[in-house]
């Protein structure tokens, strides 16, 4: 998470270098990716290893090369979207400050005040919870996929909302079939909407054998 802090207060740092008055966020857009990437892919790999240690004990065997390649390829996908989707918010909120920043006449620094929580240990905290949920749930799926116990994916995946750490399972029905199992944290960042999907079927991963 700190590296995630330090890209996130390096992209505004640079923002603001270039121009006070019409910040760029893409001058730290690749140290952002950076950073975000590194999440995902930790988040993603530790899902992978669960999964396959799950697997091993049922004695279903996976080939960790290619699941973990797999779910390398994902992350790096995946961490120019969240990029994109992190800046949009950012530069909403940072056009905003800056406006009301220029009519108040204020120094600079109150400017950097307003704008901490935003590019600051808060926020990187909160992507890298959520982020991290996201990339542990992709890590699970590729692996059970490629263990052959799975052949598609769930309805609705973790996250459920910022900061989610829920979580799937499978579970092996009677006829034969797997099914996904959404399962909640409980704990104090609990939803109502995890608290309603919790230990209930989000999809079928795997046909009954005919």
């Amino acid at each position: 998470m700190a590296a995630l802090t330090e890209a996130l207060q390096e992209q505004l740092r640079l923002a603001l270098r270039a121009s006070t008055t019409n910040p760029d966020l893409t001058l730290g857009a690749a140290g952002l990716e950076a950073a975000v990437l590194s999440v995902l892919q930790g988040g993603a790999s530790i899902g992978v290893d669960v999964a396959i240690a799950e697997l091993e004990a049922l004695g279903i065997g996976v080939d960790w090369t290619l699941v973990n390649e797999a779910a390398r390829d994902w992350a790096r996908m995946y961490a120019g979207q969240l990029v994109q989707e992190i800046d949009f918010t950012s530069q909403r909120i940072l056009q905003k400050e800056v406006a009301q920043w220029i009519a108040s006449g204020e120094h600079l620094d109150k400017l950097k005040e307003a704008l901490a929580p935003v590019f600051g240990e808060r926020r990187a905290q909160a992507i890298a919870a959520t982020e991290t949920t996201r990339a542990y749930a992709e890590g699970n799926i590729a692996t059970w996929k490629e263990s052959g116990i799975a052949d598609y994916g769930p309805s609705t995946k973790p996250p459920a909302h910022p900061n989610c750490r829920c979580s799937l399972s499978l579970v092996e029905e009677p006829d034969g079939s797997w099914q996904y199992i959404w399962n909640a944290a409980n704990d104090e960042l609990m939803c109502d909407v995890c608290e309603g999907l919790n230990q209930t079927g989000v999809g079928l991963a795997k046909a009954a054998p005919l």
